[in-house]
């Protein structure tokens, strides 16, 4: 399920297999959740921890996708992050 970021022209995409979902999205060649248009596409992986991220970001990289990156901590550790680095009103 594609779902608009907070930056214009932003989506996530959900792979709840891990990197073997990742792999048959794109050996299907329909691109569902990867922008099979644009390879240069900035693509950033968020997983249960740095291992499953990883593994995505790195399946990800090896289907010609040259901007990939991963968060190398936990769920946990990414919404203390976010609840660190926002501003309060």
């Amino acid at each position: 399920m594609a779902q608009h970021g907070r930056y214009s022209n932003a989506h996530s995409r959900l792979f709840g297999g891990g990197a073997a979902e990742c792999s048959a999205d794109y050996a299907d060649g329909t691109g569902k959740r990867l922008p099979m248009q644009d390879h240069n596409t900035r693509i950033i992986v968020f997983g249960t921890d740095g291992e499953q991220a990883r593994a995505v970001a790195t399946e990800i990289a090896k289907n010609a996708f040259h901007n990939v990156s991963y968060f190398g901590g936990t769920v946990e550790e990414l919404m203390q992050g976010i609840a660190i680095a926002k501003p309060s009103l």
